[in-house]
């Protein structure tokens, strides 16, 4: 306890020193916290995203979840997922329930004097609502007919209806897409109020898929498909059966890779697990860098403070304080002055992070345990940068510390 009154009466006695030592940790936990803050943020919003998927949904693609250009580069080469291959599995695996075909291209759509921005346009067949767990806001899906036709009927998400009718119902209404005409027969719910941030999966309309092999992707051969189990068989059951049927439809040998991927949510939930990890080490490593300059700021400005205080030491030296007890003044000082940097900068980086959250439309997630860390990362630096002028000041010699004007 003494020793901790006479660090604090010693920082109080030198405020402005107290100050500069304090601004470069600042800095550092204000940049580490915001950071932190917004990161488990977008974190949570994204997860919650894509727990919102369909767990029992499998989805059959030629590229599967790409991670690198060599990665994108070699599944180019692979074969197109087709018709033909759809059907092969509709006919022959007993624990596909429901498939549905999926086709996508990005495109305007226009209406008479507006414009949409390119937004994703998605080929599907009936079972789409069921099979991706979609809900209409209005109108109706199109039927098993409208597809065996071509039929051009439309299902519209929220950004294209907001863009091409911002005061009126779509339903019944047309739009173009590639010059030709759609009827819009209906409208999603928001995506954003299912995930709880909108990051852009609302820009998108359904078409029937035939239709989009005929009017938007007419040279696209490959398509994708979402498949769930049929009644009493487990997801693994189903993707081991299509999996079969796809490598005898595609005459894989038994060493050979599957040239084809199944993608399931858990497979999602850890690609965005790794991705999300890598992007907070890597940020963290970079504002961490303001970190280590405000611990070095804390060593130059002790070690000034050893020098101005000699011969305090030294009268403190020779009235009976010990080594250790030198030792423990300069460290506690410099545990308090980080302790207080990294509460400040918390509070700081807090605040930043929720005032930029609400500007920009961003999640924010910064729970208690972030700012108890941050401060207790601050006194492991103040301890760790402290050491040096600590053990100077312990090491200096009673008679000289004495002289020292």
């Amino acid at each position: 306890m003494d020793t901790l009154l006479v660090a604090l009466r010693s920082l109080r006695a030198h405020p402005l020193r107290s100050a500069l030592t304090l601004v470069g940790i600042v800095i550092g936990i204000m940049a580490v916290v915001g950071m932190s803050a917004l990161i488990r943020g977008v974190d949570e919003v994204i997860m919650g995203s894509i727990r919102t998927m369909n767990p029992h949904v499998v989805y059959l693609t030629k590229m599967g979840l790409v991670m690198t250009p060599e990665q994108w580069i070699e599944r180019r080469k692979r074969p197109d997922i087709t018709m033909e291959d759809l059907r092969a599995i509709e006919a022959d695996c007993s624990t596909v329930g429901r498939l549905d075909p999926i086709v996508e291209d990005r495109a305007e759509l226009t209406r008479e004097d507006r414009r949409t921005r390119g937004l994703s346009v998605h080929g599907v067949g009936v079972d789409y609502l069921e099979v991706n767990a979609m809900t209409l806001h209005s109108g109706r899906f199109f039927t098993a007919g409208e597809v065996a036709t071509a039929a051009r009927v439309m299902i519209l998400g929220k950004d294209p209806v907001e863009a091409l009718f911002p005061n009126s119902d779509p339903i019944g209404r047309m739009v173009r897409l590639r010059g030709q005409p759609y009827v819009v027969i209906g409208t999603f719910v928001s995506q954003g109020e299912v995930s709880g941030m909108n990051i852009g999966q609302d820009g998108f309309c359904v078409i029937p898929y035939s239709a989009h092999r005929r009017d938007v992707s007419p040279q696209r051969r490959g398509l994708t498909a979402a498949m769930i189990p049929s009644e009493g068989a487990s997801v693994e059951r189903m993707c081991e059966d299509a999996t079969q049927i796809m490598r005898v439809r595609h005459r894989l040998r038994a060493h050979q890779e599957d040239d084809f991927d199944l993608i399931t949510q858990a497979s999602v939930l850890k690609l965005w697990r790794e991705i999300s990890t890598a992007i907070f080490l890597g940020l963290l490593g970079i504002s961490s860098i303001a970190l280590v300059v405000g611990g070095i700021g804390v060593t130059a400005v002790m070690m000034v403070a050893v020098t101005e205080r000699t011969r305090e030491i030294g009268m403190r030296r020779a009235v009976g304080a010990k080594r250790p007890h030198i030792l423990a003044q300069f460290l506690t000082e410099a545990v308090i002055l980080a302790a207080l940097g990294g509460a400040i900068g918390s509070a700081l980086g807090g605040a930043a992070a929720w005032a930029l959250g609400k500007a920009v439309d961003l999640p924010v997630s910064a729970p208690w345990d972030t700012f108890a860390l941050a401060v207790g990362a601050t006194m492991f630096l103040g301890l760790l940068f402290g050491v040096l002028p600590a053990y100077r000041a312990a090491r200096l010699n009673i008679v000289e510390a004495l002289r020292r004007e």
